[in-house]
Parts: structure tokens; C-alpha cells; sequence
């Protein structure tokens, strides 16, 4: 993963965005989008490559390898509902933004409630 290509291609975007964004706004959302999207694909090696990691300590260490997966899909759900609700953002839909943060916040409650309950059986059961 090399750090001066992404940045180079946000950039690249980010120029190429701006200076559409005045005459065809639909084309600069579309620029915005398709910048994203390669550099989450460059960036996919080094996904992989962490979630290897944490399978091999998870494993190592004895840790149940449901909370690891748990914990997986919460930190997926939140670098995702945070980029669309940026390119949301950035298209001018404020609305649809907040909704998509919202929808990515109950979707993690939701993940995490078994916890959250299997915790409070822990504590009340030592009460």
C-alpha cells in the first residue's frame, strides 16, 4: 500500500471534482465516487492483510471467535456508513448523510446487544 498513490488519486479526484462541480455537478458526485472506490480497492490488500492479524491473535489467545467477528462487522459497518454518508455529503445531501449515519448506528447497537445482554448477565450474576 503505498500512501503517495492514494494520495494522489484523492487528489487527482478531488481537483477534477472541484472543477466540475460548477458546470455538471452529477459528473463531480460521480468523480467523487469513483475516486473512492479505487482507493478502497488499493487499499483492500491492507484490509485483508488486518484481518488476518487479528484471526491469528484471536486464535492465539483464546478469545471467542464470535466477539472477534463481532467486532469486525462493527468496524465495517462504521468505514462504511462513513463513506457514503461523506460522498452523501459531498453531493449535498445533508439529509441522506445524517440518515445513513443513523441507519449505521442502530445496525451496530443491534450487533452489539447480545454483548451488551450476556454482559449484564455477568455482572448481575456476581451481584
Amino acid at each position: 500500500m503505498d500512501i503517495i498513490a492514494i494520495a494522489s488519486i484523492a487528489l487527482t479526484g478531488t481537483f477534477l471534482s472541484l472543477s466540475l462541480k460548477k458546470e455538471v455537478p452529477v459528473f463531480a458526485a460521480c468523480i467523487s465516487l469513483i475516486s473512492g472506490v479505487v482507493i478502497f480497492f488499493y487499499v483492500s490488500d491492507g484490509i485483508a492483510m488486518v484481518a488476518e492479524s487479528l484471526n491469528r491473535m484471536t486464535e492465539e489467545s483464546g478469545i471467542n471467535k464470535n466477539y472477534m467477528a463481532m467486532v469486525m462487522r462493527i468496524a465495517a459497518i462504521s468505514y462504511i456508513c462513513g463513506f457514503v454518508a461523506d460522498i452523501c455529503a459531498d453531493a449535498g445531501e445533508k439529509a441522506a448523510a445524517d440518515k445513513v449515519e443513523l441507519a449505521g448506528r442502530v445496525a451496530i447497537a443491534v450487533i452489539s446487544a447480545p454483548v451488551m445482554l450476556s454482559l449484564m448477565e455477568a455482572v448481575t450474576k456476581y451481584l
